[in-house]
């Protein structure tokens, strides 16, 4: 297994592909989940020729999932955002075994958040965050997304398919089972070193490679549902490239884009078919005195 970095490419028995900016992909130091996450889909996206890259998403619509925009932006164009072709991508929801069980789905339409760059320095948020629309509904049960941006410093949950140990022993490949560990979330002081910006979240260590877009949740209540998980972010990047999986990783805040994601599919539903602009001015973000820790994707190469 190889690590890739920006232009670097090697193929290994397994590689790991990286772009600008690091997307963080698996639970180190965690345990099998015993049961699935309503809304917990794996997301595969073939690049033919290449390999097959390995992503999580949260099923939040009978046809629409979320993810992080680096999972459905096509890296060897980078730092062009282009969006993957929609059919390449396929999910499969509703199983604690990421190849087998639940419901599965090809991809229709892929839907970037607009302020998506890379990790450029545009003035914008990072919005690492996209919609995903299938071609066919899943039945439920869906995950449930928070009201406004979240404030709750407190305990949370990771869960996903990425890898459970770094660096990667020859051979290694993601779990089959899904797998989940207790987090917190932090300052973002703490995640400095990942150029965090406006509309992110700080988690503690426990997130790898091969986690990306898979959910961060707090068990909160909801009006007339009682205590349920709550998505609050998805597994953006990592915060240290020497020690990747060791340090806390970026979320993107899911309450902050809410009223994007929601018109974003209201206008997608309504035959638009396109994403649709953030609303107000551009919030100031932090500058970027260093590069941060590039995006890393965990992928199976082609035979």
């Amino acid at each position: 297994m190889t690590l890739l970095r920006s232009a670097t490419i090697a193929v290994a028995a397994t590689v790991m592909l990286a772009a600008t900016a690091g997307p963080a992909a698996a639970i180190v130091d965690g345990q099998q989940a015993q049961h699935p996450y309503p809304g917990m889909t794996a997301l595969a996206v073939t690049y033919p020729g290449l390999g097959i890259l390995k992503c999580a998403a949260i099923q939040i619509r009978p046809r629409y999932a979320l993810t992080a925009a680096h999972c459905l932006s096509d890296f060897t164009v980078n730092p062009t955002v282009t969006a993957v072709t929609a059919e390449l991508a396929s999910t499969r929801t509703g199983s604690t075994n990421r190849t087998s069980g639940g419901h599965t789905a090809v991809g229709a339409t892929v839907l970037l958040q607009p302020d998506w760059a890379w990790l450029q320095q545009t003035g914008r948020p990072p919005a690492d965050l996209a919609v995903l629309r299938l071609d066919r509904p899943i039945p439920g049960p869906l995950a449930t997304l928070p009201a406004r941006p979240n404030a709750d410093h407190g305990p949370a949950r990771i869960i996903g398919w990425g890898l459970t140990e770094y660096p990667v022993p020859a051979g290694t490949d993601l779990p089959e089972q899904l797998r989940q560990r207790n987090v917190t979330r932090l300052p973002d002081t703490a995640c400095e070193g990942g150029a965090i910006g406006a509309g992110e979240l700080c988690v503690s260590p426990g997130a790898c490679f091969g986690d990306s877009g898979g959910p961060t949740l707090q068990h909160r209540y909801q009006p007339g549902r009682g205590r349920t998980w709550v998505a609050v972010g998805l597994l953006s990047r990592e915060t240290n490239t020497d020690t990747p999986c060791e340090k806390p990783t970026i979320n993107t805040d899911l309450g902050y884009y809410r009223p994007w994601i929601e018109a974003t599919i209201a206008h997608d539903m309504a035959g638009g078919h396109s994403t649709v602009p953030p609303a107000g001015p551009a919030p100031v973000t932090a500058a970027r005195a260093d590069e941060p820790a590039g995006f890393t994707f965990f992928m199976t190469p082609a035979q």
